[in-house]
């Protein structure tokens, strides 16, 4: 897991975050519009830097999402002014939030990113694990995943939900005629 401390949140200010014990020969800034490294450090501390920072990536999404869900269950539509200081898109936001509803803590997978999670979190919940644990056992990429669940949604859409197939119990409810 990977733990941030912010010194400073004033948003005209950057930001001074300790990455890891490893990052801390130089401060490392990182301010609203980049980031500002040290200017010698060893490859593996800058492996190490990528690397929390895309869990900050994916971990950021979540929060936002758990803050939203409980922003709009404690507050109603006052949710909506704090929407506003956060200066990201409204549609962006409710899909954050949207997708934390749709998977407790408990069935997110570490190995995988929001990403992943937003492109079955239309799909019921033992097809998002089915398809979750595809991703996760097969390293697919979030293009990947979609591209795997769009195929097999347009598999079942041309097949005929009318049919019964014949050699096995009823796969498919009866057409129901007026």
């Amino acid at each position: 897991m990977t733990v941030l401390s912010l010194a400073n949140l004033n948003r005209s200010e950057p930001a001074l975050m300790r990455l890891s014990e490893e990052a801390r020969v130089e401060p490392i800034l990182i301010p609203k519009v980049g980031l500002q490294l040290p200017r010698q450090m060893a490859f593996e501390k800058w492996l190490t830097i990528g690397r929390q920072l895309s869990e900050v990536c994916t971990s950021s999404s979540w929060c936002l999402g758990e803050w939203l869900v409980y922003g709009e269950d404690t507050y109603g539509s006052r949710y909506r002014d704090a929407i506003e200081y956060t200066s990201l898109d409204y549609q962006t936001l409710r899909n954050y939030a949207w997708v934390a509803r749709r998977f407790s803590l408990s069935r997110r997978r570490y190995t995988l990113s929001f990403g992943h999670h937003s492109e079955v979190a239309a799909l019921s919940d033992p097809e998002q694990e089915f398809w979750l644990r595809k991703a996760e056992e097969l390293g697919w990429s979030c293009k990947r995943l979609r591209s795997e669940v769009r195929a097999s949604l347009r598999e079942r859409e041309d097949s005929d939900p009318c049919e019964m197939d014949t050699t096995s119990s009823e796969k498919w409810p009866q057409k129901m005629t007026s």
